[in-house]
């Protein structure tokens, strides 16, 4: 069976009879061909000098050319895993619901209690876990199985992804407040209901225009959004000691 065409070659060993004229500042004395501005801008997206990307290791196939990317995104894919089935659904709606009920609850309180989306990420997994393991296969609602099979691990991200995008307590609350103690102007709910839809949406809106810009491109990284737990990582200082010592900085995540 012929091998599979890699999806990108970035860096490839050419023949002194086929360099060209113009890829010759692109090659080294070894033979290498090195990416050039116009690779590099089809890889990443970006038509931008990006400071970040490793130009070094452009040539992994199947991999990121970023290293925060490739430390923590894994570079395999199962197409056939479930992911949006009815069970990551209704457990990742209800803690879209309950977190920020929570939140909002403790809002106006003091001293103020934050339940974040790693609450949900954590406690998912014995839940899915559970409900994969106790509920009958043979149960549907609306022809979908409520039990298609073991919990996934891409069950779990969307279910995290639910939780975690509207956990925060809703800022607009504040307008509302403020008009009821300082002003005495109570309204009825159609008005609080769509102020604070309004000043929620009106963020995923602006994401959805700069998507383009800030979301498609693959240079566009969002460090916050790759690995959720930390971990040794508070305990970085220790690479402080050897700085040169690979390990350690693999080890405490620096």
């Amino acid at each position: 069976m012929a091998e599979a065409t890699p999806h990108h070659i970035l860096r490839q060993k050419l023949p002194s009879s086929e360099v060209s004229q113009s890829d010759e500042k692109h090659v080294d004395e070894g033979g290498i061909k090195h990416p050039n501005d116009s690779d590099i801008a089809a890889l990443t997206g970006s038509e931008f000098e990006d400071p970040n990307i490793d130009k070094e290791n452009l040539g992994f196939e199947d991999e990121s050319p970023y290293p925060e990317v490739r430390s923590a995104v894994a570079n395999t894919d199962d197409p056939d895993m479930p992911v949006s089935t009815l069970r990551a659904w209704i457990i990742g709606i209800l803690w879209a619901m309950v977190i920020p009920g929570v939140n909002q609850f403790f809002f106006f309180r003091f001293p103020s209690v934050t339940v974040t989306g790693i609450v949900a990420q954590l406690l998912s997994f014995p839940i899915g876990r559970a409900a994969a393991a106790w509920v009958p296969r043979r149960w549907t609602m609306f022809g979908i199985r409520l039990n298609p099979g073991p919990f996934t691990v891409k069950e779990h991200v969307l279910i995290t992804i639910m939780a975690t995008v509207g956990y925060q307590s809703a800022y607009a609350t504040d307008i509302i407040a403020v008009q009821r103690v300082y002003y005495n102007q109570i309204y009825n709910f159609s008005y609080q209901w769509f102020i604070v839809m309004s000043t929620q949406l009106i963020g995923f809106s602006i994401g959805g225009v700069a998507r383009r810009f800030l979301v498609a491109p693959p240079s566009m990284i969002w460090p916050i959004n790759l690995v959720n737990f930390q971990a040794l990582s508070y305990f970085s200082w220790v690479t402080w000691i050897r700085p040169e010592d690979p390990s350690k900085r693999r080890s405490f995540a620096t």
